[in-house]
């Protein structure tokens, strides 16, 4: 029997508080250095664009766009790379702010998830 395995990996950038420009590129270094050690699907921590303690400035237009050009350039990054890359960052739908997991691989979004057990403090 020949039994196939999938090589996953948990990855934890340096990040910046807010700084989503440093943050996307420590998260492509990170998928070159899984990509290199053959693996085939990397996680990041929630929030992994942002840093998960901006508080308040989740608020903030500036900081949503940033995360989103930050996602941009990731996923141009890592567009020639077949991993499935998962990484946090807030995302605003209609009048929702949402704490999101989105999956990555080669250059386009596979999917977009929800944090759905929300702490209560």
């Amino acid at each position: 029997m020949n039994e196939r395995f999938i090589r996953v990996a948990a990855a934890i950038p340096n990040v910046k508080v807010a700084d989503c420009e440093y943050n996307a590129a420590e998260i492509v270094n990170c998928i070159q250095k899984a990509t290199d050690n053959h693996v085939q699907i990397v996680v990041f921590p929630e929030l992994s664009i942002t840093g998960y303690s901006c508080s308040d400035l989740f608020q903030q237009d500036s900081l949503l766009r940033a995360s989103q050009i930050a996602l941009n350039k990731i996923i141009v990054s890592t567009a020639r790379e077949n991993i499935v890359s998962i990484v946090g960052m807030p995302l605003q739908a209609d009048n929702l702010l949402l704490n999101v997991a989105v999956v990555l691989q080669a250059g386009k979004i596979l999917g977009i998830v929800p944090k759905s057990y929300l702490p209560n403090y």
